[in-house]
């Protein structure tokens, strides 16, 4: 088995001030993660070159936790980590489990030193580092920990020794761990703060990534950006998205409201959405896509059917009274006209949106007035059909669920698809993942391969014959080695394809 799970935090989203639609804890137990307690875990700029990284919210209760494809004696894994503010005590870092039972724990003390423990935070201590480190510095830990009475477990801070020896590191009869808690259960408020990245777990079977690893790894996520091949059908795609990146709503007021998209492909938009804040059943909306004049909004393409009545929380669809095709590269302008009566939620606090007072009985101008530019983003996005390629429907970050989604019922249809270069200076590519996405929308069972192709060859990898249940859960499949079973490098990284595959 080796590589049982890693995660570099990079697929839930850019960074965000504070996250409301969807929250962090939520896209998280979409399958990677399998439960989560509060939602105050948000999502900050990468502690290494790449990606982003996640932290809880001053030292507030808050974690997630990994059921283990197993019961294991031995776990190896790493994290990468940054003391961002001292709080009373202490922070909680991570445990392992078995099932609800704390076998052991880590957290950083006040003074910068990594504690070690039997059972939970504050348990019986083991051992504390003599290493301390300093606030706003990343850091990589490492560990190899056996779990029983008397077992073995060595700790390495950027490479170096810091623990070492043999204790107990169980609480019941059980020798073994199968579940990976990271963040704060205690209940407590005001400890330390901590940011998390590049995590990964390994145990001590196999030929590759049987040991630590000891080199400060970083993982580095890539999204579709090509089609290579095309089997699934491109059901639906977005022009924007339905993830907000700030907690903050606001009401239009009676006005007209457009923010610029630019459709990456060819398209056909049918309908414009927006995401209410209140319950509010006489709020009035009307969606609209306008045409771009010389970086301004110009003439009306179409207008939407009115919706009457707001729901806090839920989805507001206009149709287009006449659906617009999209050319590729070109800019659009997407909004709505509101009454008082409408509180919406905001994408993000950039300036990047146009407004005019408007009352919602004149209706949408045919060529758009005069409007104030530089104003917060309202949550918005286009609903579209009829892309010729997929890979912009899988590349969304977050995913955009059932807006964004291409789709397959026949067994052996293979999507394949090209991804951006990795960073020139990584020196060593360790293992592979493939990652998707995935529900069942029809009745029976579905399972998936998410393959990887490396040259002439191609390879379910660690796991297939995924299942796809009736909501959105990730998937993943491990490749330590190449499809071939060569080991990897940066130019055969560079060339490969993935994609998904109905396997039943």
């Amino acid at each position: 088995m080796a590589e049982i799970f890693y995660d570099g935090f990079d697929k839930y989203g850019p960074q965000v001030s504070n996250q409301s639609r969807p929250d962090l804890a939520t896209l998280m137990v979409q399958g990677e993660w399998t439960s989560y307690g509060q939602n105050s875990w948000i999502v900050i700029p990468g502690l290494s070159r790449t990606g982003y990284a996640i932290h809880n919210q001053g030292g507030t209760e808050g974690w997630v936790t990994k059921t283990l494809p197993g019961n294991f004696t031995t776990l190896i894994g790493g994290l990468r980590f940054s003391w961002l503010s001292a709080g009373a005590d202490y922070a909680p870092m991570f445990k392992f489990m078995d099932i609800t039972t704390t076998q052991c724990s880590v957290q950083l003390w006040a003074n910068g030193t990594i504690g070690f423990f039997q059972g939970g935070y504050n348990g019986t201590q083991i051992q504390a580092s003599a290493t301390s480190i300093s606030q706003n510095t990343s850091h990589y830990l490492e560990f190899q920990i056996g779990f029983g009475t008397s077992a073995s477990y060595e700790f390495w801070l950027d490479g170096l020794p810091i623990m070492t020896g043999t204790h107990s590191t169980i609480t019941n009869a059980n020798s073994y761990a199968n579940v990976f808690m990271l963040g704060n259960d205690t209940g407590r408020t005001g400890l330390n703060v901590v940011a998390y990245d590049d995590l990964y777990l390994f145990d001590t079977t196999g030929t590759h990534n049987n040991a630590p690893l000891l080199v400060n790894p970083r993982i580095e996520t890539r999204f579709p950006n090509a089609d290579a091949q095309t089997q699934w059908a491109a059901t639906a795609t977005m022009l924007g998205t339905n993830t907000s990146t700030t907690i903050s709503t606001d009401g239009p007021g009676a006005t007209l409201w457009l923010r610029k998209f630019v459709s990456k492909v060819n398209q056909t938009i049918t309908s414009v959405s927006t995401v209410s804040n209140q319950t509010n059943g006489a709020a009035k909306y009307k969606g609209a896509i306008y045409a771009d004049a010389s970086g301004v909004p110009g003439t009306l393409m179409s207008g939407g059917v009115e919706q009457v009545g707001t729901t806090s929380g839920v989805t507001v669809t206009s149709d287009l009274l006449t659906p617009q095709s999209l050319v590729a590269g070109t800019p659009y302008w997407l909004g709505f006209l509101t009454d008082t009566g409408s509180f919406l939620f905001l994408n993000d606090i950039q300036a990047f949106s146009f407004v005019v007072a408007r009352t919602y009985a004149s209706g949408l101008p045919g060529t758009a007035p005069a409007m104030t530019g530089g104003l917060p983003n309202y949550m918005v996005w286009g609903n579209c059909v009829s892309a010729p390629t997929n890979w912009e429907a899988v590349s969304l970050n977050p995913n955009g669920g059932d807006y964004s989604v291409i789709t397959s019922s026949t067994p052996g249809q293979q999507d394949w698809y090209n991804f951006p270069p990795l960073a020139p200076s990584q020196a060593f590519i360790y293992s592979v993942a493939a990652k998707g996405n995935f529900k069942r929308s029809d009745t029976g069972p579905r399972t998936v391969d998410l393959r990887i192709k490396s040259g002439a060859s191609d390879s379910a990898g660690s796991n297939s014959g995924l299942t796809a249940g009736t909501a959105y859960g990730w998937k993943d499949s491990y490749f330590p080695v190449q499809p071939g079973g060569a080991d990897w490098t940066l130019a055969a990284a560079n060339a490969l394809q993935a994609g998904p595959k109905v396997a039943t």
